[in-house]
């Protein structure tokens, strides 16, 4: 089209120069007649109409030339970028994203927002509904090995070893607000029970809370009692693959009440009042009882935090990546409670108190954790205990997802014939995508022999110690020492 434009302006500007030339050759050639047989004059009109000729057959021969260009780009294009393969996949991909489109006008229609931000969620248009999905999945695989004594001719647990798989928690928790965001909720369960427990989904924490502003909120429900560090920490986000034995005998665990919080930049507290403590060291009551059952005339716990350095953030997990700041914790904790009393034997049911004290610290590619734990026990008329528990705790990051850790713990007992607990354990944690995804490795030996009292099957640590009569006198012997545990773990949070 360029060329034929250049065309029409070189005609008619070869027009415009030659009109005064055809006039002048007129005027020459009739005085030339009239002067009579003189030389003719040269052409100038002719000599323009052959350089437009020449003009003209250069831009035939331009214009044939990028016909030829256009005609091989054509056929080049038909064998390479237009296949009847790239085609099909361009039209789904067209497809793809016209069902998209559509499937987003109609939830912007139906007022449902759904998405991924750190979980699933789905929220209404408004702003005034939203509901949150949360899921875990532990595996893992543990071996036990104590040094059995037969009695009578046969082993009292029947093997030296033993070891096989477990779907430890397998756990969905729904979470969000209604109406407006100063009335959440969580409902957590467990599938199938607790560790083949009876029960297809075993309820673990149902409450509904109120924000009353910034710093105060209440909330009502089933909830773990505001107490010791180490059980608040989730189990998702331990160094080890499971809490320690201190931990598992002395912390409250959850409870049916209300709980009072406060919460602002660097203090926490928390008050709790409640049907009492479902703990190890009280004889694990029932979880979920209804209004009637027999219970306790009051149990309170209470939790305090100071953040002496570092964010609220940073401690909701024992780890310190690289790229933490310098962090410090401190907590304590107390409990009491007191059962029922007996009107027809005239005598009160068991109480409790106890207090509990930690340090938690943060390093920025390192982290320590120190905790004590003691518990009264008035088992009226039955003795009286008195629990001692001492858990230390560090970690490090030797690559920044490879993290080595080393814990220790100490318990004894008051008022009850038992040996000291002693246990040790070490082990890594590889964080492939942190703790969402997570495989955790430990090995744990027994210092001293295990107590019943002490042995926990969830951490995997059976008892060293058995009791052969209970008439006249309760008789007990030693059937292992220094037994050993180990621990691998693959965790999945989503």
């Amino acid at each position: 089209m360029q060329r034929l434009t250049r065309i029409c302006l070189v005609a008619a500007a070869t027009a415009l120069v030659a009109g005064p030339d055809i006039q002048s050759f007129g005027q020459s050639s009739g005085a030339s007649s009239a002067g009579g047989g003189g030389e003719p004059a040269n052409d100038p009109v002719q000599e323009r109409l052959e350089r437009m000729q020449q003009e003209l057959d250069n831009l035939r021969r331009d214009n044939q030339a990028m016909k030829n260009q256009i005609d091989d780009l054509h056929a080049k294009s038909d064998d390479t970028w237009l296949t009847q393969e790239r085609a099909k996949e361009i039209r789904g991909l067209v497809e793809d994203v016209l069902a998209d489109a559509d499937t987003r006008a109609s939830l912007l229609q139906s007022g449902v927002m759904a998405g991924w931000v750190d979980h699933f969620f789905l929220a209404s248009a408004d702003g005034r509904f939203k509901l949150v999905l949360q899921g875990e999945e532990q595996v893992r695989w543990i071996f036990n090995h104590h040094d059995l004594t037969p009695i009578g001719g046969q082993a009292p647990d029947g093997r030296h070893d033993r070891h096989g798989f477990e779907n430890t928690r397998t756990r969905l928790t729904f979470s969000g607000y209604v109406f407006n965001e100063n009335f959440e909720y969580l409902v957590r369960g467990d599938f199938f029970g607790n560790r083949g427990a009876p029960g297809f989904f075993n309820l673990l924490d149902s409450w509904i809370r109120y924000v009353i502003n910034d710093e105060w909120s209440i909330r009502a429900g089933q909830f773990k009692l505001p107490f010791n560090r180490e059980e608040l920490v989730s189990n998702e986000y331990q160094l080890a693959v499971e809490r320690s034995l201190v931990n598992e005998e002395l912390n409250l665990g959850r409870s049916q009440g209300v709980e009072l919080e406060y919460h602002d930049n660097v203090n926490a507290l928390s008050i709790a009042y409640s049907d009492g403590a479902s703990a190890a060291f009280l004889g694990n009551p029932q979880q979920n009882t209804v209004w009637s059952a027999k219970g306790n005339d009051y149990a309170v716990a209470a939790r305090y935090e100071r953040l002496a350095a570092g964010t609220w953030g940073q401690f909701v997990d024992f780890t310190s990546p690289r790229s933490d700041q310098f962090g410090m914790l401190l907590g304590v904790g107390a409990q009491v409670q007191r059962g029922e009393n007996n009107v027809s034997a005239n005598t009160r049911e068991q109480g409790s108190f106890g207090l509990t004290g930690d340090v938690s610290m943060e390093l920025g590619g390192a982290n320590a954790f120190l905790s004590f734990t003691h518990q009264y026990v008035d088992n009226a008329p039955g003795p009286v205990l008195k629990l001692y528990g001492v858990v230390a705790q560090l970690g490090v990051y030797v690559t920044p997802k490879w993290e080595l850790f080393i814990r220790g713990e100490h318990m004894w007992v008051d008022g009850f014939e038992l040996r000291d607990l002693n246990v040790i354990t070490a082990g890594f944690n590889y964080y492939i995508e942190g703790h969402d995804l997570k495989w955790t490795t430990d090995f744990g030996l027994g210092l001293s022999p295990v107590e019943s009292f002490f042995a926990s099957d969830l951490a995997g640590y059976r008892s060293d110690v058995t009791t052969i009569s209970q008439f006249p006198f309760p008789s007990r012997t030693v059937t292992s020492n220094h037994q050993f545990v180990i621990r691998t773990q693959f965790q999945l949070l989503f």
